[in-house]
């Protein structure tokens, strides 16, 4: 396995780990993923994308958090994408089918306007700030595969530190959580 290089100072990496998520924690519907991914994004383009990733708040909204990243060269720009992850389109169809809307599932004779409300959801009330659901990570770093602990290793190389403020923010959503109930 080769070692990677990252070019961020420690500052930045404590940027990345206090970040909690996306959203509104508070009164919300909380979906917890295993870590930040990189989507469509080449290697280099998730290695430039940490460094606004270090500038991002604790709590983001998920449009206003993109717009700072790139993703194939170009901007992210939530509400004009054509597709998005399908962990995405999941959380939306269980958004819509909470809603009360019938006949959300894949296996609906409706699926294409099923799917197309899902995008809607997603680009306009996902993870906003005025909705009413939170994203989160169990790990801030991000990975292309779950598998893969290149990032994690050159993060601990700048930032010893790390394990800590990953206990922290374990800690902090812990405490949103249950304030969220």
């Amino acid at each position: 396995m080769d070692q990677i290089d990252l070019d961020l100072s420690a500052e930045q990496i404590q940027g990345i780990t206090s970040f909690l998520g996306y959203g509104k924690p508070a009164h919300s519907i909380w979906f917890i993923g295993l870590e930040e991914g990189w989507g469509k994004s080449s290697e280099s383009e998730a290695r430039e994308n940490l460094k606004p990733r270090g500038d991002f708040q604790p709590v983001m909204d998920l449009y206003e958090a993109h717009q700072g990243l790139k993703e194939q060269g170009v901007t992210i720009n939530i509400k004009a994408k054509a597709s998005f992850t399908p962990v995405w389109v999941y959380m939306a169809k269980i958004m819509i089918a909470k809603e009360g809307h019938k006949n959300w599932s894949d296996n609906a004779k409706n699926r294409e306007e099923i799917l197309d409300k899902a995008k809607e959801f997603i680009r306009y009330r996902l993870g906003r700030w005025d909705g009413n659901t939170f994203l989160t990570e169990l790990s801030p770093i991000p990975r292309k595969r779950t598998s893969d602990s290149n990032w994690m290793q050159a993060f601990r190389r700048i930032a010893p530190s790390l394990d800590e403020q990953i206990q922290n923010r374990k800690a902090t959503l812990k405490r949103l959580l249950g304030a969220s109930q």
